[in-house]
């Protein structure tokens, strides 16, 4: 009969992997673990900061129109624009 080849891995005595793989498994545990934490901890409170900002630019912008329309309003109240100028104005700006 032949010599059959056969590839065997190493192990340890306790049957783990030897070599290699005792390194590389669990640094990739560690790895998938790092972005689950991340996923379910630090992105929600990114996702928030955001939203937070978003809300606060359009009431910044909601803002600088309501006071753009009351000038304008004002300027046609006292008699220097007329309506449909101080209309025309105001949509010329936005």
């Amino acid at each position: 009969m032949g010599n059959s080849s056969v590839v065997k891995t190493k192990t340890t005595d306790s049957g783990q992997p030897a070599g290699p793989l005792r390194i590389i498994i669990p640094a990739l545990v560690l790895v998938v673990l790092f972005v689950l934490i991340v996923m379910k901890g630090a992105l929600p409170l990114v996702e928030n900061r955001l939203l937070s900002y978003k809300k606060e630019t359009v009431r910044e912008l909601v803002r600088t129109a309501m006071e753009t329309l009351v000038y304008y309003h004002d300027r046609e109240e006292r008699g220097l624009l007329s309506r449909s100028e101080a209309q025309d104005r105001a949509a010329r700006l936005f």
